[in-house]
Order: structure tokens, then sequence, then C-alpha cells
């Protein structure tokens, strides 16, 4: 059977990055939000410290203010470390960083590497999400990377539309 759409994508390191940072920030939204919430509470408590210390500027507002940095930071960077981790995983698993082929055919899609091959129903995704380069198809907490301007068979908006009509019929 030949497929409605093919797509081949060369992953990169710009390229996974681009991937680790989006979904970052969908997969951990707890994390995400508890970290801001921290930042805060805490640059709250440095300033209120700063101010009924005689302004002060004391270890114990310095360490409230480093604190609020940290949660900054993993609301807006965190994902970084999850970034070396998945290119770690991938390179253990690849030997590389892979190249990768997907088939969409009408009830389900094919994610093949040169180490394996998977076959996922449409009905087992959960969202997809679109950045500069890449659109994301997200099974649970793992997702399926496909370059934009990677189809060697059909064209990325008819691809667009098809996997959104495909969602939302599940």
């Amino acid at each position: 059977m030949e497929p409605f759409f093919e797509n081949h994508i060369k992953m990169t390191g710009k390229l996974l990055e681009e991937f680790v940072r989006e979904t970052y920030r969908v997969v951990n939204k707890k994390l995400r939000t508890i970290s801001l919430i921290m930042f805060i509470i805490y640059l709250f408590f440095a300033m209120f410290a700063f101010v009924f210390a005689g302004f002060s500027f004391s270890t114990h507002v310095f360490s409230l203010l480093f604190l609020s940095a940290i949660f900054l930071f993993i609301f807006y960077k965190g994902y970084l470390f999850k970034l070396r981790e998945n290119q770690k995983n991938l390179e253990a698993l690849h030997g590389e960083l892979p190249d990768t082929t997907i088939k969409f055919y009408e009830d389900n899609f094919e994610n093949i590497t040169n180490r394996s091959s998977v076959t996922i129903e449409y009905s087992r995704i959960t969202e997809v999400l679109e950045t500069e380069n890449l659109f994301i198809i997200m099974i649970e907490k793992q997702g399926v990377i496909l370059l934009k301007q990677g189809f060697v068979i059909g064209e990325f908006y008819d691809f667009k539309t098809f996997i959104e009509n495909k969602i939302n019929t599940k």
C-alpha cells in the first residue's frame, strides 16, 4: 500500500533543540507552573526582607534572590537539561542522531529509523505542536518529529489538514 504522505528528517542538534524546547513547554506544564509560582513567592520574600531589614543587603536576601533566579531559569530554560538527556539517549540507541522516515496511511503511520520501525494508530495522538521548522505529533509524552520541508510524498499544508482531520475524528 502506498502512503498518502511521507516525511524524511535527518536529525541535527539544532532541530533536536527546537523539538525539546517545544515539548518541554507542553509536557512539563506542572513543573513550569510551580517554578513560576516559587519565583514570585521567593521574589516577594526577598523584597519584603530587603525593605524591612533597613535596606541592608544581607545574605538572606541574596539567597532568596538566588533561589528566585533558579526557579526563573527552570521556567524558561529547563529544557536544556532534557536536551542533553535526549541527545545521549538517541546517540546510545542509534549510534548518532538518527535519520527518520515517517509514512502516513489511512488508519496509521509508520515511524522508521535505521534501527527500528513502529506503527502507530491515529487514535493514540494526544496533541500536535508546530514550530518554525518542525511539526510534532505527541503520543502521551513522546513526540514524533516531522520536518516541514521534509515531505517527499505530499505537501506540508495538505498533511496538516489530513492529520487534523484524523485527530478530530477519533
